[in-house]
């Protein structure tokens, strides 16, 4: 496991700085992650229409933001998802009850959120997680940050010219997009590379990959316990699955 180190400060804590450049960015950084989630669990926890759901998430944000409800946050009464889960939660109720039109804006607006594709995913969610909350907001957040990593994986390679790395991992781990049965011989023959190259290419970009998740869960784990049990949660269990 990788080292943590105990003089960092997560974009958690970040969100209680008196500077409001770095409360802004880290408020940025826990959207980014958090958002997804979110409007996800509110669709289908909270059965809510598509449109709904899309203000509900972004006026939840408004409101954590004007009213700094992460700087709240206690990591000695539980995990922080389980701390925004339960906002969510509030904040839904409370706007149902209040029955108001949410505003949009604020740092919210600077976020890129596209709903679209967040919708494309529901068909993804197991009957067995909406029953089950905790549940399905973990599963769901762990699902973005996967994307969020491989996305950034993507951009790193092909602007490091290493494109050819992501195409192996891309083929060989998420699913070969020409469908075709995938082997190491089949893309040496495809790329018209050794297939040592192939290997040691896949393997770069697994490394590659693990440092990009390790420095995201960093970043959005306000304590070493919690990162400790997101570092299992995304490798030991996954690659245990």
């Amino acid at each position: 496991m990788a080292a943590f180190p105990q003089t960092r400060i997560s974009a958690v804590s970040e969100t209680a700085s008196e500077d409001p450049s770095v409360r802004e960015q880290a408020f940025a950084r826990l959207v980014s992650a958090y958002w997804k989630p979110i409007y996800l669990y509110v669709r289908m926890r909270h059965l809510k229409q598509p449109e709904e759901a899309q203000d509900l998430t972004q006026g939840f944000f408004t409101n954590a933001w004007g009213k700094r409800i992460f700087r709240n946050y206690d990591p000695a009464k539980g995990r922080f998802r389980s701390y925004v889960r339960v906002c969510v939660d509030r904040f839904v109720i409370n706007q149902h009850e209040a029955d108001t039109r949410l505003k949009r804006g604020g740092v919210v607006a600077h976020s890129s959120l596209n709903f679209e594709s967040a919708e494309a995913e529901i068909s993804q969610i197991e009957i067995a997680d909406v029953n089950d909350p905790e549940r399905l907001f973990e599963r769901e957040w762990t699902r973005n940050l996967m994307q969020v990593a491989i996305e950034e994986l993507r951009d790193k390679l092909i602007k490091t010219g290493k494109e050819s790395a992501f195409k192996i991992f891309e083929a060989y781990d998420l699913g070969d997009p020409l469908g075709e049965e995938i082997s190491y011989n089949v893309l040496s023959e495809r790329l018209n590379i050794p297939v040592t190259t192939v290997t040691n290419h896949l393997a770069y970009a697994r490394r590659r990959l693990r440092e990009i998740i390790i420095r995201r869960l960093r970043d959005l784990s306000p304590t070493h316990e919690e990162f400790q049990d997101d570092v299992a949660l995304i490798f030991v269990r996954r690659s245990s699955s």
